[in-house]
């Protein structure tokens, strides 16, 4: 089923609430960005993943908990996190 902004901001303070062992409601929403990402990764590859090099329309979801910052990024069939501990994960599906 293809993502819209509202599942995917709700799919976000799931999985980072799930993360980081915290209650969702301990996680927020900063900001949400609509934006095209240079390739089918969304900009945030896992090592030896490879990609197609086309624009991809999307949401850069900014989401906070605990004084820290956290960057996920979303189109319509995918959501990813971007850098977390200094890797990239593969959200959805």
């Amino acid at each position: 089923m293809p993502l819209n902004l509202e599942e995917a901001k709700k799919l976000a303070i799931k999985d980072l609430s799930e993360r980081l062992k915290a209650s969702e409601s301990d996680v927020s929403i900063e900001s949400t960005d609509s934006v095209d990402f240079p390739n089918a990764s969304l900009g945030a590859e896992r090592p030896g993943e490879m990609s197609a090099q086309m624009m991809i329309s999307g949401w850069r979801l900014r989401l906070q908990c605990n004084g820290r910052s956290y960057e996920y990024r979303a189109a319509r069939n995918q959501m990813r996190l971007f850098d977390f501990n200094g890797q990239n994960y593969k959200i959805y599906p």
